[in-house]
């Protein structure tokens, strides 16, 4: 038969993590509780339900009396584990003692092994056939207990790092979610700093081949701005950042995580802003200098959520109020081949929808209309029928108002023909209607506008 000093010693060599007191001859040992069966269990009042593996673990706590173990029973005591109502923890220990009465021997072996092994069906307290619905503060101590087992697990198992080829312990590893590939922290620090430090934002993500193909296809097809897709659920996908600030501290200093955050939310921002350049804003305060998406593309007034400045987003400067529109600022950003396709499409057609988000409904229709009153003023030079020319040297528009043909830029003081707009010598301005070669041969005063 074993005596105490022994039964500790076998504990302590299977059990290394136990907690043991020779002197006061008591002990405590905490026990995963790893289930049999996945439980599901659902928030009360709510459709938000998860499956879990383990539940909070069972902590023992046991004094061997002084006739422990032939005559006495080892004190047990039951802590943790909150899924066990107290009544139910004293029937649970009342079987463990029944565990002594049935030998009288030394039975702390025992006791260890029964709680694992029933734990493993929450002792038929909890009913697994239907979901366990719980408040929201317990919902989340059962799902905080689920994720700090599977942490504890994964910790004590041995992975092979994927890319030195070495086996490390999982303290030493880190696993990406939601793929599940595993490389040493070793290894992952090397390559996330000097990517960081290089800017080379786009490779910090889970390093496999895979993930690498689905983050380049994923890129690609984002850049080519909205095709058929919600845009709450389009900007959402744009603006996730693939790690954590949590799982990056755990690899690289927190020093390096700020300055990837920094150069991602600008690189993220700006990349945007090239798809939709209306809906980016950047505060024009230099010490703040915040990026923040504008609520209404039609409104110029925008307010900085960091440092609440309000300015115009047109003009960047303070708020001036509506009266002062900035709207021909805006119409001027908008390319032509954009305008066009306004103009190709019909006013339902998710064309015009997806422009209308790019720019804001108002500034492509005031550039749009801007664009027609170019196109028709143009038309009306052309035709001649207002009497307006283009110099051939600066393109000033002139309309001629008294005198004769030969022109005279008020800009850049060229001479030229106010009938077919060839630029004159300057020396000879009149050789030109003298040529009877010329078109415009004895045509000086042809159209001539008295002078009032």
């Amino acid at each position: 038969m074993l005596d105490v000093e022994e039964e500790f010693e076998s504990l302590k060599a299977i059990y290394p993590e136990i907690e043991l007191d020779s002197s006061a001859k008591s002990g405590r040992l905490v026990i995963p509780v790893v289930l049999d069966k996945e439980l599901e269990i659902c928030l009360e009042n709510s459709a938000q339900a998860q499956l879990i593996s383990n539940l909070s673990p069972i902590e023992l706590c046991f004094t061997l009396r002084d006739k422990y173990p032939q005559e006495e029973p080892p004190h047990v005591e039951l802590r943790g584990a909150q899924w066990i109502v107290p009544s139910n923890k004293d029937a649970i220990v009342a079987s463990l003692i029944g565990l002594w009465q049935d030998y009288r021997e030394v039975v702390l072996f025992s006791i260890i092994d029964y709680l694992k092994e029933r734990s493993r069906d929450a002792f038929g307290v909890i009913d697994f056939s239907q979901p366990l619905v719980l408040d929201k503060k317990t919902y989340e101590q059962y799902l905080e207990a689920d994720l700090q087992a599977k942490r504890n697990q994964f910790n004590l198992s041995t992975f092979m790092c994927e890319i030195c080829q070495n086996d490390k312990k999982g303290l030493a590893v880190q696993r990406f979610d939601p793929c599940g590939h595993i490389y040493c922290n070793e290894c992952l620090r090397e390559y996330f700093t000097s990517n960081i430090l290089r800017g080379e934002l786009d490779n910090i993500h889970c390093p496999s081949f895979d993930c690498t193909k689905a983050y380049v296809e994923t890129n690609d097809r984002l850049a080519r701005g909205l095709v058929d897709q919600d845009m709450k659920q389009f900007e959402k996908e744009f603006f996730e950042v693939p790690l954590t600030k949590e799982f990056l501290n755990r690899i690289v200093d927190p020093e390096l995580t700020e300055r990837y955050w920094k150069l991602n939310t600008t690189y993220k921002f700006e990349k945007y802003r090239r798809l939709f350049p209306f809906r980016v804003a950047q505060c024009p305060r230099r010490h703040c200098a915040k990026y923040f998406l504008r609520k209404d593309e039609n409104d110029l007034l925008s307010i900085c959520p960091d440092c609440k400045m309000a300015f115009c987003f047109g003009c960047l400067h303070s708020w001036h109020g509506d009266l002062n529109s900035c709207r021909n600022y805006l119409g001027e950003k908008i390319p032509l081949e954009d305008i066009q396709l306004w103009l190709e499409h019909d006013p339902d057609s998710q064309v015009r929808n997806n422009l209308a988000f790019k720019y804001g409904r108002k500034a492509i229709v005031f550039a749009v209309e801007e664009h027609l009153s170019d196109m028709m003023f143009e038309e009306l030079i052309e035709s001649g029928e207002a009497g307006i020319v283009r110099c051939p040297s600066c393109s000033l528009l002139i309309q001629r108002s008294d005198g004769c043909n030969k022109m005279t830029c008020s800009r850049c003081r060229t001479y030229f023909c106010n009938l077919c707009g060839e630029t004159l010598s300057r020396t000879d301005p009149y050789s030109h209607y003298n040529n009877p070669m010329n078109e415009c041969f004895r045509r000086l005063f042809d159209g001539l506008v008295q002078e009032s």
